[in-house]
């Protein structure tokens, strides 16, 4: 795993692994339910083309609402996910 890889995502002030975060999105209704069989990871990139958000410019919207990226070197070995419960590493 590289420093700079994505492997989960900040919501709501917690941080989520991919699968998580899409859970969450279809039940706040953001993504469709159809979202579950695509690449979980590329789902909030999706989601935020589809509402004119820069997710590059991350204080161009709120973690609260849209997913920020977390990176690799950003997460530590005993990281959660907020949702399930699993080790994000």
């Amino acid at each position: 795993m590289n420093a700079d890889d994505i492997i989960a995502h900040t919501l709501a002030g917690d941080i989520h692994c991919p699968l998580c975060v899409v859970q969450t999105m279809i039940a706040r209704r953001e993504l469709s339910p159809a979202a579950r069989d695509g690449d979980a990871a590329a789902a909030p990139d999706q989601h935020a083309g589809a509402n004119a958000i820069d997710r590059d410019d991350e204080r161009s919207f709120d973690s609260w609402d849209i997913p920020n990226i977390a990176f690799a070197s950003e997460v530590q070995d005993s990281d959660v996910c907020g949702a399930c419960a699993e080790l994000i590493i």
